[in-house]
């Protein structure tokens, strides 16, 4: 009797082991993958053909157009942070440079949003700060994640946005925008973007010779 209940302890401290151990494993991919996604891995297709990188990713999945003009979705989800966002391409013209990916994100619409929603964006900011260092948003803007300590204020002041450097390259920025707006039927809607993106910072500063260095430079290594 004594051997089967030590046999018995002996088995349970095995299962015990084996479960703990995979759930090690799945928090740890989950890290990896909510790592990789504020990485922002579909960046180095920015400045290329959107033609040429929805073909270079369609091992990823399928990118659709959205209702959202130039605007092009995966046709599934990726975690951040716990949540199941939308995974975006954006493409547009600049100069002759047409149909061109100028940003890559992801996005979430949360109808009428609660504190948790809130703390969420929070969370992902402070991410972000630890990834990619201080923030490069243009000084004595009002309307910044930074200035927002509340889902109050974020309502008061309707949009926010901060700005990090992306890479040692000037033209490349993540972006963070938050909007929120009240519907004519009442509801209140909250829209966040995560983004890596053509700096609009750095165009408006004269950038724009860099800028077209860039695409050149994206555009040829497709060739």
């Amino acid at each position: 009797m004594k051997k089967t209940v030590v046999f018995m302890m002996v088995i349970l401290l095995l299962l015990c082991s084996s479960c703990s151990e995979q759930n090690q494993k799945a928090q740890d991919m989950g890290k990896n993958v909510e790592a990789e996604a504020l990485s922002f891995p579909y960046a180095e297709y920015i400045g290329h053909g959107r033609q040429e990188a929805f073909e270079a990713l369609k091992g990823e999945g399928e990118f659709q157009e959205s209702n959202l003009k130039g605007v092009y979705f995966l046709d599934h989800p990726v975690s951040i942070l716990g949540r199941d966002v939308e995974v975006a391409l954006e493409a547009g013209d600049y100069e002759e440079f047409t149909d061109t990916i100028y940003r890559t994100g992801y996005r979430l619409v949360i109808q009428n949003p609660a504190q948790e929603d809130f703390k969420w964006i929070k969370k992902i900011e402070e991410a972000l700060t630890e990834k990619y260092g201080e923030k490069t948003t243009y000084p004595g803007l009002a309307n910044t994640l930074s200035a927002v300590d509340s889902l109050e204020k974020l309502k008061e002041l309707q949009q926010v946005s901060d700005t990090w450097a992306f890479s040692d390259d000037p033209v490349l920025e993540v972006d963070f925008e938050t909007a929120y707006i009240t519907n004519t039927d009442g509801a209140e809607v909250m829209t966040i973007l995560v983004a890596c993106q053509v700096s609009t910072t750095y165009l408006r500063n004269g950038g724009q010779e860099q800028v077209r260095a860039f695409y050149e430079k994206a555009q040829n290594a497709q060739e």
